[in-house]
């Protein structure tokens, strides 16, 4: 579907902007489709009538047990400027930056082995991350971040947020 969409919008809307472009536009939309179709009529009936169920059970979810959007949460008090004005700015992803904050969820309701667990996988991305920029981290225990070994280059936050 998203190939051909593609393909209709480059003819049906050519003055679009389009901050990605396909190249061989006509030719990959063609021969995506193509192949996509080409897979599904490889399916087993097993997987078509499962699709269908889910389906099913997708549509009926969102139109019969539909939850009222809520309203926002009423603020506290508002800052004095904005992020830009404060001079902070959000960098690209491959633009030089001065570090990364990582926060680790933690809380009283995960089990203390599950959420052991889960901590320890996090600090194991942290210390992938802290081999190459500056990383601080928060919610983690201190003393499962030096057993994890990303102490000497990562600093350790507090769960509330604090550095």
């Amino acid at each position: 579907m998203v190939c051909l969409g593609v393909l209709v919008l480059r003819y049906t809307r050519p003055d679009a902007h389009r901050p990605f472009r396909v190249p061989w536009a006509p030719v990959t939309c063609v021969l995506g489709t193509v192949v996509c179709l080409g897979m599904t009529a490889f399916l087993s009936a097993a997987t078509w009538k499962r699709l269908v169920i889910w389906t099913a059970v997708g549509m009926s979810i969102y139109a019969f047990l539909r939850i009222p959007a809520q309203p926002p949460a009423p603020m506290t008090g508002t800052l004095p400027g904005t992020p830009a004005a404060d001079g902070f700015r959000m960098p690209g992803e491959f633009e030089p930056h001065t570090g990364c904050w990582m926060l680790c969820r933690s809380g009283p309701t995960t089990g203390a082995r599950r959420r052991g667990r889960r901590s320890w996988r996090s600090l194991q991305v942290a210390a992938a991350i802290a081999q190459f920029e500056p990383l601080t981290v928060g919610g983690v225990d201190p003393a499962l971040q030096r057993r994890a070994g990303t102490a000497p280059r990562a600093r350790a936050g507090g769960g509330d947020g604090a550095r």
